[in-house]
């Protein structure tokens, strides 16, 4: 297994945050580790290709289909940051792997594109970049490098509960499924057990840290109120790491953690790393 350690902050505003969260992260991680070298205070002006700091996160873009085209990894763990540094993992994953699917855990479903997106913020358009119709440079790397944008029906959005007009259109569009909360905390067991009775051949699990409710977690980056339980998650993933192989997973958008919350965010990261172990 392949650890890619990216700290991007660029893709989810002004704050970085995100980088410092993903620092302290990259303690964890033993054995094949990269780390994008993102700088903590590098921005540029305006909204190159539709997004703020366009031009610097298509150059972290660059470096990471780059080591990923260089290195070829059987299964991948991304660290992040925001959304914008699973991009690169999951559309090599889904160039690698026939019949990838991928589960999309976060409370934002990310599905904005560089014309509909209200903040010009990356990482809001992180899935609907994977999908097809993302910042323009960065969608040509994609092309260039895999020619593999993801399909709609590869995608099943879990946790979600902030929506776009434009996000839930292209949703209804599109029938991609969307599981809410409630129902992980409910149910997570069986809901993890009907993702996996579908037999998908290769899984790839996106988590961001948001898809939990605030008061379980606080560095999330952007809280959203009416989250998942952590332990529901926990039992989630388990099952699915059990009876799915899994070939990938990400966690990004956490801030700096106090010894509490590192404990927890460990925790977390096991249930997603040993499903790769497993498998690879």
């Amino acid at each position: 297994m392949h650890t890619l350690i990216f700290p991007q902050w660029q893709g989810s505003g002004d704050r970085a945050d995100v980088y410092h969260g993903a620092l302290q992260a990259a303690t964890l991680p033993k054995g094949a580790i990269w780390q994008v070298p993102v700088s903590p205070t590098e921005r540029d002006e305006g909204t190159p290709d539709g997004i703020r700091h366009g031009d610097v996160l298509t150059r972290y873009a660059a470096q990471a289909f780059g080591w990923l085209r260089e290195v070829e990894p059987e299964t991948l763990l991304t660290i992040g940051g925001d959304c914008g540094v699973e991009v690169p993992s999951i559309a090599y994953l889904n160039y690698t792997y026939a019949g990838l699917v991928v589960l999309w855990i976060d409370a934002h479903a990310d599905l904005n594109t560089p014309a509909t997106s209200p903040s010009g913020h990356y990482h809001g358009m992180a899935l609907r970049t994977l999908l097809g119709a993302g910042p323009r440079r960065i969608q040509n790397m994609i092309v260039k490098q895999w020619d593999a944008a993801l399909r709609p029906e590869q995608v099943v959005i879990v946790g979600a509960r902030e929506f776009d007009p434009p996000e839930w259109e292209y949703i209804a569009a599109n029938a991609i499924p969307v599981l809410d909360a409630a129902s992980i905390n409910e149910s997570p067991e069986e809901i993890a057990a009907f993702i996996a009775s579908a037999d998908p051949r290769y899984l790839y699990v996106h988590v961001d840290v948001d898809v939990l409710d605030p008061a379980e977690f606080p560095p999330i980056f952007y809280p959203t109120v009416d989250g998942v339980k952590f332990d529901a998650l926990l039992a989630f993933l388990r099952i699915l790491g059990r009876d799915a192989r899994w070939v990938g997973a990400g966690v990004t958008e956490f801030g700096a953690m106090d010894a509490a919350s590192f404990e927890r965010f460990r925790v977390l990261y096991e249930a997603l790393e040993a499903p790769l172990r497993i498998h690879q």
